[in-house]
């Protein structure tokens, strides 16, 4: 067999043929080997199973589990329970406006206090002033009264009393296969303890002539969770527990039948599905040969893409409004952008993703023989918002992986697009500007999001016409 004008990279070749190569395929790939693995020489060799191992890569959990800690093994007390993407994705879902709770360390500070009232202040007031040790037996209570008292006061005043609900819509999209993928995070925030009724569905209005290509059982809806020790988290030890609260779940309808939540606590709740994606976005990209980008794209969103970008290689594409306003044009639907844009920048990607800055070393030297310094912008692990977080995820083995963010990821690894960018495909992300892509009922009444972020990514694929291909002639005589 031979492999001709395929899309992708080439892993291995002989004289003349490929042997091994990735192609992308919708939001994977597919290996292509011209060698049969049960004839010789690969059903003779002993690195066979070591071979497709790394070709499948099988391994990926293993390798994470083997990497250097997180950033949160530093201490009880540095820990900041984040040390997967899906738990600082958990977090800035559990980030709701009108609830102003304070930090731990507040809490402690509290807790400080109370030990320095019941003990040493406590002494003084009983033992030197008063000269009355057995009134411990009252002050005792009577401080642990009042401060529950205030604790209990101030705790509607810390939280809200309403329902409140974040929203968080991915819709990728593979321009060269013409499918979608749509998957929601709904995160309800309770006022009182109970149980509700939940169903989550597709939006209709804008997104209906999208939806309405759903591939037949695509859909799927559960609940979501972090993978950590901590409380609420899906790596803690397992116990016996009697009179546990049940609950039913419907995954190919999205219901969710009498759902537990306590006051003041929240439950993430989330559903995909998949669909076609005709004529949503179209592209005429090229590669020159120089690694350079030219040509033009365009979408059909329901609204307009800000804050985008689009990454092809090792490098980040950005239509500015001029060369110091470093905030992205919107990308309004219908709008063809082209390349050919004068103020369409070029950067590094890593150095985009790292917020790498250079400048020339404070002396009082001469300009040329100022020494450049490269300061790298170090990952906020408290960062809630979410757009940062989808830009960084879509390009994580990009940016470095976990050797720069400190954050394993093992739940969200088919979101890393690095792959498509390695295939020789072209990504686009963005925000896009438009109503809701998916639906919540909670108990039989459609519910208005408090807070909605949609993100796009859209594949492209990526011409070579121009590129040039040095190949040696056959130096055969008899021909």
């Amino acid at each position: 067999p031979k492999f001709t004008n395929f899309e992708g990279l080439t892993l291995a070749v002989s004289r003349e043929d490929v042997l091994l190569a990735r192609v992308p395929w919708g939001f994977g790939e597919v290996l292509l080997l011209a060698l049969d693995l049960t004839q010789p020489p690969l059903a003779t060799w002993g690195g066979t199973e070591d071979f497709v191992r790394k070709c499948l890569a099988t391994d990926h959990f293993r390798e994470a589990a083997t990497q250097s800690t997180s950033k949160t093994a530093i201490g009880p007390l540095t820990s900041n329970g984040i040390s997967d993407y899906s738990s600082q994705l958990q977090a800035a879902q559990d980030n709701f406006d009108r609830v102003r709770r304070p930090a731990p360390w507040w809490s402690m500070a509290w807790l400080l206090l109370l030990l320095v009232l019941i003990g040493p202040l406590d002494y003084l007031v009983v033992h030197k002033l008063l000269q009355r040790p057995r009134w411990t037996w009252v002050t005792l209570p009577l401080c642990l009264v009042a401060v529950s008292a205030y604790a209990a006061s101030t705790g509607g005043q810390w939280n809200h009393g309403a329902l409140q609900v974040n929203q968080l819509d991915i819709i990728d999209i593979d321009t060269a296969s013409a499918r979608s993928r749509t998957r929601s995070w709904q995160t309800v925030y309770a006022p009182a303890t109970g149980r509700i009724q939940c169903q989550m569905q597709p939006a209709a209005g804008p997104w209906e002539a999208m939806w309405s290509a759903t591939t037949p059982g695509s859909q799927l809806a559960g609940w979501f969770a972090i993978p950590e020790t901590s409380t609420g988290g899906l790596y803690r030890p397992g116990g016996g527990e009697w009179g546990k609260t049940a609950y039913q779940i419907q995954p190919e309808t999205g219901e969710f039948k009498e759902l537990p939540i306590l006051q003041w606590s929240s439950r993430t709740l989330a559903e995909r599905w998949a669909g076609s994606a005709k004529q949503v976005a179209e592209s005429n990209l090229r590669n020159t040969g120089l690694g350079r980008l030219t040509g033009d794209f365009h979408h059909n969103l329901p609204g307009a893409l800000t804050d985008w970008l689009l990454a092809y290689g090792g490098r980040v594409y950005r239509l500015q409004k001029s060369r110091d306003d470093e905030q992205a044009v919107p990308l309004e639907p219908g709008a063809t952008l082209s390349t050919d844009n004068p103020l369409f920048l070029q950067a590094d990607l890593r150095s985009f993703l790292t917020r790498i800055v250079v400048s020339r070393e404070p002396t009082e030297r001469r300009v040329s023989e100022q020494r450049l310094v490269r300061a790298q912008g170090e990952y906020d692990l408290s960062d809630r918002d979410p757009a940062r977080l989808w830009q960084m995820l879509t390009f994580q083995r990009q940016a470095g992986g976990k050797s720069y963010t400190g954050l394993t990821n093992d739940w969200l690894s088919n979101d890393d697009f690095t792959r498509q960018l390695d295939l020789g495909r072209a990504v686009l992300f963005g925000r896009l500007e438009a109503p809701p892509a998916a639906e919540l009922a909670i108990n039989g009444q459609t519910v208005t999001p408090d807070r909605t972020d949609i993100f796009v990514r859209i594949v492209f694929p990526v011409r070579r016409s121009g590129e040039i291909v040095r190949q040696l002639p056959k130096f055969d005589k008899d021909k």
